[in-house]
């Protein structure tokens, strides 16, 4: 008869066994970066070679595109193609032209991947068979679907929550909060009509003074919304700058337009504004065809009611106002990173004011005329 006897391991064995496995786990995680199930299906279809690893870790135009590319092959949506799309520059060994070449690599593939939005939601649109359009719903009612479409495909249904409990705000305190709100404009010759625009939820209409909201642009390439602004000679015309500049802007995807008060909306203008993101838009009580816009990019301006724009002054630009009567000759003042700008022909050329002890640049900056 044999009796097994089963050794007890020192401490210190124990704590040598657990180091071993820890460094063990530490290499193989250094080694295989975190890769999820979208980077195992990169490094398979390559071989294992040095190289070839080294590539499929880090694709060309970044794991983001990758993940972005076979989503919309799953679903059978247009893709860009990696040779389409312009490569980053090659290092260099100076380290302003190394900044240089990430800036301008970073900015081509954030338009990049806005043009890849465009092109999906122009596919979907284009695609959806008419039958599958479905009233949307208002948030705050359980009646009957009563509003009209927004858009081509399957509707969104509203699941909550009205409001975040416990929020963050501005110092120690936690109260209920909502998602953010990039803008609201409201119908200057009907104030119960009041467009919203969500940083990342599209534009939501009222006609009720806000007892009840409906989506409105929830087919369009982007949720995100920077700016919202009525024609005041015609409010039946609204324009809408895409792309929030706080936090959304390289989703921005151009101008949308709507001829209904904001009920149905539509691509004005994509260039020059893929993957920027707005802060501001003023139309011209004087000209209707003359519209200002501020982007993350700098000022633009339009003279044909927002079809072609034109750069008027380049940095982040914030805030736009303009003199209430407008006109070819109307005070524009716009508010920039390096300062405050000031225009005597409407938005056209611009001057920086000398503001006494300011610093070279700012955070933030807001602008307007007194009325």
């Amino acid at each position: 008869m044999h009796r097994s006897v089963k050794l007890r391991k020192s401490p210190i064995q124990k704590r040598k066994k657990q180091l071993l496995k820890k460094n063990l786990l530490k290499n193989h995680l250094k080694r295989n970066k975190m890769k999820g199930p979208i980077d195992a299906q990169l490094h398979n279809d390559q071989p294992l070679t040095a190289k070839a690893i080294k590539s499929a870790e880090k694709p060309p135009e970044g794991k983001a595109f990758k993940r972005l590319q076979l989503f919309n092959q799953k679903r059978g949506l247009p893709t860009v193609q990696e040779n389409e799309v312009e490569k980053s520059p090659p290092k260099s060994t100076r380290k302003g032209a190394k900044k240089t070449a990430r800036t301008s690599s970073n900015e081509r593939s954030t338009k990049d991947y806005a043009e890849e939005m465009l092109e999906a939601a122009e596919f979907l649109m284009a695609n959806q068979p008419l039958e599958s359009l479905q009233p949307a719903k208002s948030v705050g009612t359980s009646g009957p679907l009563t509003s009209p479409p927004t858009g081509l495909g399957p509707q969104w249904q509203f699941i909550g929550p009205l409001s975040i409990s416990n929020g963050q705000t501005y110092g120690e305190s936690r109260v209920v909060v909502s998602g953010r709100v990039s803008c609201i404009a409201v119908n200057p010759t009907n104030s119960n009509h009041i467009l919203c625009g969500s940083a990342g939820g599209g534009v939501w209409e009222t006609r009720n003074r806000g007892a009840n909201w409906f989506p409105r642009t929830d087919y369009m390439a982007t949720l995100t919304v920077g700016a919202l602004a009525f024609d005041p000679s015609a409010t039946s015309t609204v324009y809408c700058g895409t792309g929030e500049g706080n936090f959304y802007g390289g989703l921005g995807t151009g101008i949308l337009r709507s001829t209904n008060g904001g009920s149905t909306w539509a691509v004005l203008a994509t260039a020059p504004f893929m993957g920027q993101g707005f802060y501001d838009l003023i139309v011209d009580r004087a000209n209707s065809n003359h519209l200002l816009g501020a982007t993350t990019a700098g000022i633009y301006e339009s003279m044909n009611g927002g079809v072609a724009w034109s750069l008027r002054r380049g940095g982040t630009c914030w805030d736009l106002a303009m003199n209430p009567s407008g006109g070819a000759s109307s005070e524009v003042l716009a508010a920039l990173g390096d300062g405050i700008y000031r225009s005597t022909n409407g938005g056209n050329t611009y001057t920086k004011i000398t503001l006494p002890g300011a610093p070279a640049s700012f955070n933030r900056l807001a602008v307007d005329i007194s009325r």
